[in-house]
């Protein structure tokens, strides 16, 4: 069984084992960010610690800023993500600067089934810092993901007042998104009464 197999169906002892037999697995096409998606983080650092180099995606997803100069901003990866997107996920503030500085796409959407742009996939993941950053840097706080969820949206689900204030503060109106629902509604089911209060 291969190392991309052993981290898919989450055998991660058997995986790091063999990594540990056979280093040079870890150049295995997409193997490091494979583990990164499956949450096998110890894993995933394990293999980018002995990658011969670093791809512009996993530079981002890592937040290794040293291999990030030269760094295809616009590239995608198989998957449909650029490098803002992965540095943006993944909570790497430093990664998500630099690629700004390189003037990566801020409202671009992954050419996948989600269609989230960095500012949704960093609010997805609760980095609130991130979501911030991209704010000030001019992110387009009312753009809907390809279901339909603003920023709003994220914050309402989450509960979270004050990042919900702030989207308000920077432009951000509230808008229906799946089943026409506002964020009001998603922020009434999950009992946030007092989120509900700033969204209406």
């Amino acid at each position: 069984m291969g190392l991309s197999e052993l981290i898919q169906q989450g055998h991660t002892s058997a995986a790091f084992s063999l990594l540990e037999q056979n280093p040079g697995l870890a150049d295995e096409p997409g193997a490091a960010l494979l583990a990164l998606y499956h949450g096998q983080s110890e894993l995933a650092e394990a293999i980018i610690d002995q990658k011969s180099a670093l791809t512009g995606f996993e530079a981002a997803a890592f937040g290794r800023v040293s291999e990030l100069e030269g760094v295809e901003v616009d590239s995608v990866s198989e998957d449909g993500w650029q490098p803002l997107h992965l540095a943006a996920f993944f909570g790497h503030l430093e990664a998500v600067r630099f690629l700004l500085s390189k003037r990566a796409s801020l409202d671009w959407l992954s050419e996948n089934p989600l269609g989230v742009s960095p500012l949704h996939s960093a609010l997805a993941n609760k980095h609130e810092a991130i979501a911030r950053e991209l704010v000030f840097e001019g992110a387009d706080v009312n753009l809907a993901s390809r279901s339909g969820w603003t920023p709003l949206h994220y914050a309402a689900h989450q509960g979270n007042r004050a990042l919900a204030q702030f989207l308000i503060e920077n432009g951000a109106t509230p808008t229906p998104g799946p089943e026409g629902k506002f964020p009001s509604d998603l922020a009434e089911e999950a009992g946030y009464k007092d989120l509900v209060e700033i969204l209406a």
